[in-house]
C-alpha cells in the first residue's frame, strides 16, 4: 500500500505542469458553465474565436503559477484559483439574476451596498453552481492534503517565477485588456447589450477590460472643501401654495423641421404650430441645448439634463455616464424632493439599455414601467 502510494505522489511530482494545465482548463470551463449564457454557445463562439480564451485563461494561469511558486502545491494552488475564479464568476451570475448587468470592478467596493440590496430581489441562488464550486475546492483541497508538496526547489527559482508570472499578466494588463480595438473587434451578438458581451467574451476578459473603462476623474484644481461651501450657500424655499405638476418629455426623434431653410410653408400650415405656440407662451422656457451624443447614447443626454454635469467631463475612458456611477448623485429629482416632491421615470426601453434601471434609481428616480408590451392599435 505505502508502494502504491509512493509511486502516486511521485507521479504527482513529475507531472505537475500538466496538473496545473488540467486545473487551469477546468477553472476556464467551470466560468463558462456558471456564465448565464449558453455553454454550448460560449464554447463555440471562443473556438470560433481563439484568442477569446488565452484572454479568459491567462488570469487563471497567472494566479495559479504565483500560488504554486510560493507553496509547492499544484492542487493547494487550484483550490485557491478555484475558489476565486468560482465566487467571481457566481456574483456575476447573481447579478444577471438581479439586475440584468454584469458584473464589474467598482462592483467589489460596493459588497455592502450589494449586500443589504440583496434582501429586495428573490434570486434563484442555484444550489447546482455552489455545489460544483464547493465540491470541487474540496476535491482540490483534498488532493492537495493527501499527495502534499512536490519536490522541493530553491528559494530563488520560485520568487523568480512569481515575478515573471505577475510581470507577464501585468504586460498584458496594461496592453491586451486595454485595447479598445481588439474588444470590439469580436462578431458579437448584440453589441448593445453589455450582459450578452459578457457571456460571449468571457467574464474574465471583459471584467479586466473593464478596469478602467467607467472611472470619474478628479477635475483640475477640485477642493472638496469648495464644494461643500457652494452647496451650503445654496438655500432651498419651499414654495408656498399648491405644488404644480412638473412633466417632462425628452424624445430622441423630435426634429424641429422650421429650423431648416429646405421647407417653405405659411404660418397656418407651420407642421410645428402646436410646439412653437407653447414654446412662445410667457409660460415657458426654450431654446437650443448641445447635447453628448448624437444618433446613440441618448442616455447620456439624460443624465446630463437630470444631473446638470456633462457625460464628455466624466473622465477620458467613460463614454457612459450611467455606468460611471454606482451611488446616488444629486439631481433634479433630489431637488425637487426636497420640495416635497416624488418622482416617476418611464422608458419603453429595454432595462439592460446603458444600465438604465439601476443609474437612474441612482438619481433617485422611481422606475414605473421598463419595456412595456405596446398593443397595436385595432
Amino acid at each position: 500500500m505505502n508502494g502504491k502510494f509512493s509511486k502516486l505522489k511521485d507521479i504527482h511530482s513529475r507531472f505537475t505542469w500538466l496538473e496545473l494545465l488540467l486545473l487551469t482548463g477546468w477553472i476556464f470551463l467551470m466560468c463558462i458553465y456558471i456564465s448565464p449564457g449558453s455553454f454550448r454557445h460560449t464554447v463555440g463562439f471562443m473556438l470560433r474565436n481563439p484568442l477569446l480564451i488565452l484572454l479568459n485563461v491567462l488570469p487563471i494561469a497567472v494566479l495559479l503559477l504565483v500560488i504554486y511558486f510560493a507553496c509547492m502545491n499544484s492542487f493547494a494552488a487550484g483550490a485557491a484559483a478555484n475558489l476565486v475564479f468560482g465566487l467571481l464568476s457566481y456574483a456575476n451570475l447573481l447579478k444577471i439574476d438581479g439586475r440584468d448587468d454584469p458584473l464589474v470592478p467598482a462592483d467589489i467596493l460596493l459588497l455592502r451596498e450589494a449586500l443589504q440590496a440583496s434582501g429586495d430581489y428573490r434570486l434563484d441562488l442555484h444550489p447546482a453552481v455552489i455545489a460544483v464550486i464547493v465540491l470541487s475546492t474540496a476535491v482540490f483541497i483534498a488532493l492537495a492534503i493527501v499527495l502534499g508538496r512536490t519536490r522541493k526547489r530553491p528559494a530563488v527559482p520560485r520568487i523568480v517565477g512569481i515575478v515573471l508570472s505577475i510581470a507577464v499578466f501585468a504586460g498584458a494588463f496594461f496592453g491586451l485588456y486595454r485595447g479598445r480595438e481588439l474588444y470590439a473587434s469580436f462578431p458579437v451578438s448584440s453589441e448593445y447589450n453589455v450582459t450578452s458581451i459578457f457571456n460571449e467574451l468571457g467574464l474574465n476578459y471583459c471584467f479586466l477590460y473593464n478596469f478602467n473603462l467607467y472611472t470619474v476623474d478628479k477635475p483640475d484644481g477640485y477642493s472638496e472643501k469648495t464644494v461643500e461651501s457652494y452647496i451650503s450657500e445654496q438655500k432651498t424655499e419651499e414654495p408656498e401654495g399648491v405644488k404644480p405638476q412638473i412633466i417632462m418629455i425628452m424624445c430622441e426623434a423630435f426634429n424641429d423641421v422650421t429650423d431648416a431653410d429646405a421647407f417653405t410653408y405659411s404660418e397656418k400650415d407651420d407642421p410645428m404650430r402646436g410646439f412653437h405656440e407653447v414654446a412662445s407662451s410667457p409660460n415657458s422656457i426654450s431654446g437650443h441645448i448641445v447635447v453628448p451624443n448624437f444618433g446613440a447614447g441618448t442616455a447620456n443626454t439624460e443624465f446630463d439634463v437630470l444631473t446638470g454635469m456633462q457625460t464628455n467631463l466624466i473622465s477620458a475612458t467613460s463614454n457612459s455616464a450611467m455606468r460611471s456611477f454606482h451611488h446616488s448623485v444629486p439631481s433634479m429629482a433630489t431637488l425637487l424632493g426636497d420640495q416635497g416632491y416624488s418622482s416617476l421615470y418611464f422608458h419603453p426601453g429595454n432595462s439592460w439599455f446603458y444600465n438604465r434601471d439601476s443609474a437612474l434609481s441612482a438619481c433617485l428616480l422611481r422606475i414605473l414601467r421598463i419595456n412595456p408590451k405596446w398593443k397595436q392599435p385595432s
